[in-house]
């Protein structure tokens, strides 16, 4: 997953506005893809929930696809 500039900015002034809290460049990039990562996590816990918690199928969340069987999701 790629997050544009901006996006990665517009986090760095939401730190910046609500926590009182600047990073440089660097690290606020790797604490937006660490914040993406996490999320994107949390997406496939509830896809896994949401289609019968079969522990046994990874759900892509980028193509809602059943990896294990090639299957398309809803």
């Amino acid at each position: 997953m790629k997050l544009s500039k901006e996006r990665v900015q517009e986090l760095g002034q939401v730190l910046k506005e609500e926590f009182n809290l600047e990073l440089d460049d660097s690290n606020l990039e790797k604490l937006a893809y660490s914040l993406a990562g996490y999320f994107d996590l949390l997406l496939k816990i509830e896809n896994r929930h949401k289609f019968g918690n079969r522990s046994r199928v990874v759900l892509d969340s980028d193509k809602h696809k059943d990896l294990d069987n090639d299957e398309e999701r809803l």
